[in-house]
């Protein structure tokens, strides 16, 4: 049962906007070539951070979601290979949440001083996403949970009129979040059960990338995951925009991706002004955001991978529950690649509460 099909016409509300923009067709499947790619899904959020027992303790007062292991490591060698860094050691919690992982690490030695607020012009992965329903608003729930609020005014802000609300924040170590509330009428015409709602209140989205150029990051992804992007739009004049993302007069340029089922999704954007700056080069033991996919074929992707010429940072490893390897796109975001091992593994998106099926 597909319990997100409004989400595809959600994430920032875009689509919905008034007020001057223009919006692309959608383009054709000849662009790329859909069966070249056995990625199907975005498998973890990963967060590196200074102080893994603040933050879990942070996150898990908001979301509740489930702990499904916690890791000390060591110097050892499989973790080197895989993150292509000798003699460093790590503590990770990893978290399901309804629809994905969300995966807490912090290395020592900390590799990554920068305690400035995330910038919602970016660059690199700036966001993820946290939806809930408006009568159980995970923007209520963050807000009395400390988080910083980013947008301006005390109340997360109705941007289209299509019954969503949306405000940008900044957690403890100042990452960057986006909350979405969802009214009933929204979710009950789409299928969301009310049961399941009470349950599971909070779930996770979109991967959310800045770049300097847009559309060549858009095209690295497309051939990356054989698929072409869902909806283009450039937006600006738009005070609402302007008070969710707290830029003045912002104007953007936006390209969307669709992952496994409609509410999981890369969101590519650009800023225009204010501007969005160059990229560097993201290590895996740096402060911030990178992500996951699951695949069906890791050694057959990492080939495709190293013929397409993407910045490999290791071979796949052998990792216990899974296999998987480190590699930076275009703009030099950090992603991984894993393939589960066992079938019902609760590792794999496929046995998700909230899976593609």
């Amino acid at each position: 049962m597909k319990y997100f099909l409004y989400s595809a016409m959600i994430c920032l509300g875009l689509i919905l906007v008034t007020t001057t923009y223009s919006c692309q067709q959608e383009p054709k499947e000849e662009a790329v070539q859909p069966d070249s790619s056995s990625i199907f899904a975005i498998n973890h959020i990963g967060l590196t951070v200074r102080n893994l027992d603040r933050m879990l303790a942070f996150y898990q007062g908001v979301c509740g979601f489930k702990v499904l292991s916690r890791q000390v490591i060591g110097s050892d060698i499989v973790s080197a290979k895989l993150l292509g860094i000798n003699d460093v050691s790590f503590k990770k919690v990893v978290l399901q949440a309804p629809n994905m992982l969300f995966e807490l690490t912090e290395f020592r030695p900390l590799r990554d001083s920068i305690i400035d607020n995330m910038p919602p012009e970016g660059p690199g992965m700036t966001h993820t996403c946290f939806q809930s329903p408006s009568w159980d608003s995970g923007y209520d729930k963050f807000i009395k949970n400390g988080i910083q609020p980013l947008s301006k005014g005390d109340h997360p802000i109705d941007l289209g009129g299509s019954g969503i609300t949306y405000a940008y924040a900044h957690d403890p170590e100042g990452n960057m979040i986006e909350m979405e509330q969802l009214d009933q009428p929204v979710l009950a015409k789409n299928g969301r059960d009310s049961a399941l709602l009470a349950r599971h209140p909070l779930w996770m989205t979109q991967v959310a990338l800045l770049s300097p150029d847009v559309d060549r990051l858009a095209g690295f992804y497309e051939k990356l995951l054989g698929k072409p992007a869902s909806r283009k739009g450039a937006y600006k004049d738009n005070l609402k925009l302007d008070s969710i993302a707290n830029r003045d007069q912002l104007e953007l340029k936006a390209i969307w991706i669709n992952m496994d089922g409609p509410a999981k999704m890369m969101e590519l954007m650009q800023y225009i002004k204010p501007k969005t700056g160059a990229t560097k080069a993201q290590q895996p033991t740096d402060l911030g955001y990178h992500f996951s996919y699951e695949t069906t074929d890791i050694q057959g992707e990492y080939l495709r991978m190293k013929e397409m010429g993407v910045d490999l940072i290791s071979e796949p490893q052998d990792m216990g529950k899974y296999w998987a390897f480190y590699a930076r796109d275009i703009d030099g975001n950090l992603f991984a690649l894993r393939q589960i091992k066992e079938a019902d593994s609760p590792y794999s998106v496929k046995n998700f509460l909230f899976s593609q099926s």
